[in-house]
């Protein structure tokens, strides 16, 4: 079995602490094609250290914490960062039981560690059980599914509305996890996703995976490690 610790609890609570100061509207508002993306994160108080392919940027938060924005449908804006903290990963399927035991060990840690930063959450969520959380892709819509299904198997969600930002610190279980048919992976991660539109606009929430389109300013941006200046 394989460990990493990015962050232990007490430097979690420090990031999320920093975090909850940032101007989210802002931050969703995006870097804009004619702007200098590492003087764009400067001014939020961030180092930016790497653009990916999909120009989605990964920033070094002074308490030494790392967050990647992630673009909305490829364009300039922003709508996600996120980044995991814990991670626990099998090397066969019988390491399965253990990796799951750890992360849920690990959790009331971090969820105080969260709790400190930024208060008692408004949402809680164990096993799947848990009322009015907002609609995220993170989990099923239907409650009764995530009952069934038991996921998120550990969840706790802030809304910011003044900041139009929903934060989520969660468990999150690789598909193989919870089976025999090979090794799985567990990690704690945070979220902090633009607050979906209770009216449908097609701004709400996208970023879970790969991302169609980039930014129109694409051709002026290149991918790779960002060197200090």
């Amino acid at each position: 079995m394989t460990a990493r610790v990015q962050r232990t609890p007490d430097q979690f609570a420090g990031d999320l602490s920093q975090l909850a100061a940032v101007d989210w509207a802002t931050i969703w508002a995006g870097d804009g094609c004619t702007d200098d993306p590492a003087r764009w994160a400067a001014r939020a108080g961030w180092r930016l250290t790497h653009i990916d392919g999909d120009l989605n940027l990964t920033v070094t938060l002074a308490s030494g914490g790392e967050v990647t924005l992630f673009r909305y449908h490829g364009g300039t804006r922003f709508d996600g960062a996120s980044d995991v903290v814990w991670q626990r990963s099998a090397t066969r399927a019988g390491e399965n039981p253990a990796v799951v035991a750890d992360v849920l060990a690990a959790w009331p840690s971090y969820l105080a560690a969260a709790e400190t930063a930024l208060g008692r959450p408004d949402h809680t969520v164990h096993d799947g059980a848990g009322a009015g959380l907002p609609d995220l892709p993170y989990w099923p819509a239907d409650p009764a599914a995530r009952a069934a299904q038991r996921t998120p198997v550990r969840a706790a969600v802030w809304s910011w509305p003044a900041q139009g930002a929903v934060v989520t610190v969660r468990v999150n279980l690789a598909a193989r996890t919870a089976g025999t048919r090979g090794p799985g992976s567990a990690s704690i991660r945070f979220v902090i996703s633009e607050l979906p539109d209770p009216q449908g606009s097609s701004r709400a929430i996208t970023f879970t995976g790969a991302r169609s389109g980039r930014p129109a300013c694409a051709a002026s941006r290149r991918a790779g490690p960002v060197r200090p200046g």
